[in-house]
């Protein structure tokens, strides 16, 4: 089972899950000493509304079992993927070195200590320093 501890937003900042739902059963974050209730729209895109912006979410920290996994994703759909795959890694590999899973156009990635690492349909794996690299990457092969 996957619990979200924290949601990342497109500005690169964390709220933490609160132990309370809305009344509409939305989970409420703290974000910035204030509390927010977490939406989605039609779309599957995550957000909150902070005034009249929709600061959007662009990933979480998950726990799994004893273990904190961060998932990069665009919508909830991406986000179940996302957990998926780290559960399903978590239990093929005791020592996962994987600290993080996440998709971007619809191509799936990982992150570890050594950075960022996708693995293409031809099964040939790249290395990126930097998310800014892969999502670079995922561009240029998307044309």
């Amino acid at each position: 089972m996957m619990k979200v501890e924290r949601f990342l937003f497109q500005n690169r900042n964390f709220a933490d899950v609160l132990d309370e739902d809305s009344k509409d059963g939305e989970p409420i974050v703290l974000y910035r000493r204030r509390k927010y209730v977490v939406k989605d729209d039609r779309d599957g895109h995550v957000y909150i509304q902070i005034g009249k912006r929709k600061l959007r979410c662009i990933g979480s920290i998950i726990s799994i079992g004893y273990n904190a996994i961060k998932l990069y994703w665009d919508t909830i759909d991406e986000y179940e993927q996302c957990g998926n795959a780290a559960i399903q890694a978590l239990r093929d590999e005791k020592d996962c070195k994987t600290i993080a899973f996440g998709i971007y156009k619809g191509v799936m990635f990982t992150e570890d200590e050594a950075g960022f690492c996708l693995i293409d349909k031809f099964i040939d794996q790249y290395r990126f320093g930097s998310m800014t690299e892969l999502k670079e990457h995922i561009d240029r092969s998307q044309k």
